[in-house]
């Protein structure tokens, strides 16, 4: 571990990756409940995965786990390519597969230690432990970060069904494990019982709901889908020439968890397949191939495969094995780090320089930030550093960041929180610029309409503008036209009628249906984009399309540049990737019309 060990960023910093970090950590130091004041793609044990020094305690204890994560990884690397290769060679290509930084290193683990499981057909005692381990890190992952959580659940009941005895009891006693490990790790982090059924229920729309609206395909990787598929067709080899002599059961049941375990790597990797993504599942794949015992004649597929992978998981981050694998340096680094952790000081040092670093990139001017202190503050639509380096008191809208709000349930949990007595006094808004080219009005309609409605700007600078909350100053929409149409065909958006009124439209019949259903279980769904006046289309999340998209307005009811909402759209297109007209009218556009009072004092 200490030889092959990765740098890890204590420092705070700014940007979209960064801030849900600070927001996982600000969620926790603050006693927030997760499904209902804090949704994200991690839950309250999310912090787990975060390294930087937003707060000491929280560090601390996340710096433990990555140590015993790595730890485990090391162990199980070496423990499975021993069975091929012998101790010294093990103890080689585990330090360098395991230099290689992963994402999915939880998966890997659990991976090559339930082959070794079917393989050695566990029973008794020894299987009473290992059943109820993989239910308690099951139940762990699930409060950390929900597919990591599923991905291992699924491994496990697979293991579970391939064991020569007592399936059944031992899978009873798993599940019981997992969710003993939830309620006493939910209670642990402070989270109230009666919030694990909504936690439970956001987890379903934000798993479910990821794959249609965060899809993304940068052609530079085209070339890894092949790779991809050498390595299913690797792993497969692997299972079925380590199970030759064993039971059925155990031949499927590890052939099976390779599947398993490469189809849930292949979802990480490919459903935003983007360069880090993509080394992410390369990463995975090559230290998955060590859960098989090769036998001599296989070996030299195993070594030129593993070979093949490490080369291209480098390629696709423009790395090399020297600038991962350097043992005196990584020792050196690995008890530096040890010695930020454990000292007071230098973690204070540390947080300091996050801090300047942060309020340099990104100045907040002196008056704004006299507007937002003494007043509770939400920071729309990412960048939550921002609170955490400014020592805001933060109160953030439920989906900690606009992009991942992307079903109609997650959009509604928001708005529902601004229109609330608990919604933020203020809001410190960014120049409204969506992710993946989406349109930041659009991708939660709900909630851009309740701060129209609620908010309006006390003060704006280039860079950022504080809203002030006041009364509710918007009737109930109206609607006022339906047009039926085709993909790719233009519809006229209807004027605003009155002077202080917008336009919005609801658009359904481009939902995930018939095949593509299966598409999105097993990859990812056609992209939908929209077209406003003709110009250049921009991605439309389907999710949230029959919320109530804002087109156009009159009069001067919208913030001002950079921070507006309201695209002023004359003309509104929809289409969907390799979808031509078919002829039929699949899609409804019902506009509505929405009235707008003068601001009312705001609530100060």
């Amino acid at each position: 571990m200490l030889l092959a060990w990765q740098p890890v960023l204590l420092e705070p910093k700014r940007g979209l990756d960064f801030s849900w970090g600070a927001g996982l950590d600000m969620a926790m130091h603050d006693g927030l409940t997760f499904g209902h004041q804090v949704v994200f793609t991690f839950g309250p044990l999310g912090f787990l995965g975060v390294n930087q020094l937003w707060f000491g305690d929280l560090a601390e204890l996340s710096f433990v786990y990555l140590v015993l994560i790595r730890l485990a990884l090391a162990a199980a690397l070496f423990a499975g390519a021993r069975r091929t290769f012998g101790a010294p060679a093990a103890f080689l290509i585990s330090v360098v597969v395991a230099s290689v930084d992963t994402q999915l290193t939880e998966i890997v683990i659990v991976l090559i230690l339930t082959v070794w499981a079917v393989m050695n057909g566990l029973s008794g005692r020894r299987a009473l432990v290992l059943v109820l381990g993989l239910g308690a890190f099951t139940g762990l992952e699930l409060l950390y970060k929900e597919s990591f959580g599923l991905a291992t659940g699924l491994l496990t009941a697979v293991a579970l069904l391939s064991l020569p005895v007592k399936r059944v009891a031992y899978a009873a006693a798993s599940a019981a494990t997992a969710v003993l490990t939830v309620l006493i790790c939910w209670a642990a982090s402070g989270q109230p019982l009666s919030g694990l059924p909504g936690y439970l229920k956001s987890l379903e729309q934000i798993v479910f709901g990821y794959a249609p609206a965060m899809s993304l395909s940068v052609t530079d990787v085209n070339w890894a889908y092949t790779a991809a598929f050498i390595a299913l067709a690797l792993g497969i080899l692997g299972a079925l020439q380590t199970t030759v002599g064993c039971t059925q059961r155990q031949r499927i049941g590890v052939l099976l968890l390779w599947i398993a375990f490469w189809f849930q790597a292949f979802k990480e990797g490919f459903v935003r397949a983007d360069s880090v993504h993509v080394a992410e599942f390369l990463e995975a794949a090559l230290a998955g191939l060590f859960a098989f015992r090769w036998r001599r004649e296989h070996r030299l597929y195993a070594l030129l495969g593993s070979a093949s992978l490490l080369a291209l998981s480098l390629a696709a981050q423009s790395r090399s094995l020297s600038s991962d694998l350097d043992p005196s340096r990584d020792v050196t680094v690995a008890f530096n780090e040890v010695g930020d952790i454990l000292s007071a000081s230098r973690r204070a040092t540390i947080q300091a320089s996050g801090e300047r670093e942060i309020k340099q990139a990104e100045p907040i001017d002196a008056s704004l930030v006299g507007l937002l202190q003494g007043h509770t503050v939400a920071v729309y639509p990412t960048e939550i550093a921002l609170a955490w380096a400014y020592k805001l008191d933060w109160r953030p809208l439920p989906v900690l960041q606009s992009y991942a709000a992307y079903t109609s349930a997650l959009d509604e949990l928001d708005a529902n929180f601004l229109a609330s007595p608990q919604a933020p006094q203020r809001i410190l808004l960014q120049p409204t610029i969506g992710i993946d080219g989406r349109i930041l009005s659009y991708d939660q309609a709900m909630t851009t309409r309740a701060i129209l409605c609620r908010y309006r700007v006390m003060r704006a600078t280039p860079q950022f503008a504080v809203l002030g909350r006041g009364r509710d100053r918007c009737s109930a929409a109206r609607l006022i036209a339906v047009d039926n149409v085709d993909w790719n065909e233009p519809v006229p958006v209807p004027p605003a009628p009155g002077p202080n009124s917008m336009v919005l439209v609801d658009i359904t019949g481009i939902g995930i249906g018939g095949l593509e259903r299966f598409q999105n279980l097993l990859w990812k769904p056609a992209q939908r984009s929209v077209t406003l006046n003709g110009g250049t289309a921009q991605r439309l999340i389907e999710g949230t399309a029959a919320d109530g998209l804002p087109l156009s307005v009159a009069g001067q009811l919208d913030f001002p540049v950079p921070f507006n909402m309201i695209p002023q759209a004359t003309s509104i297109e929809v289409a969907k990737d390799g979808q031509s007209r078919t002829g039929g009218r699949p899609i409804t556009y019902r506009f509505y019309v929405q009235s707008f009072s003068p601001l009312a004092t705001l609530h100060r």
